[in-house]
């Protein structure tokens, strides 16, 4: 079993806090709070890459998704170092109903 899923909310948190942390372009404007910038802040659609697949402990298909985004060190706010942040999505199918998509169970960041 997967350890350390993340939902949805809790992903947007720390990724939102990544980039107020590391990304020059990332601000919080006028009296905006954080927590009001994470709540509005709409995550992008990530380009995924496939790349792991396996039956769960009930013979359901889990599979891993990767996706990162990457900053050069132009775009960080220390302006020497490229930053990257390394997550996975994970998705669940059932295989005793196989018509239905496959559902989002989280993600995993990889520290």
């Amino acid at each position: 079993m997967i350890s350390d899923i993340l939902s949805e909310a809790e992903f947007k948190r720390r990724l939102v806090n990544w980039l107020l942390e590391n990304d020059r372009g990332a601000f919080l404007g006028g009296s905006m709070t954080r927590e009001e910038y994470i709540e509005t802040y709409r995550l992008p659609d990530f380009d995924y890459v496939h790349t792991q697949s396996f039956a769960d402990e009930n013979g359901d298909l889990i599979t891993l998704l990767r996706s990162e985004i990457r900053l050069s060190d132009w775009e960080t706010k220390n302006g020497r170092e490229p930053r990257k942040f390394e997550f996975y999505r994970v998705l669940k199918t059932m295989t005793d109903s196989p018509e239905v998509e496959p559902f989002p169970m989280g993600y995993i960041i990889v520290l």
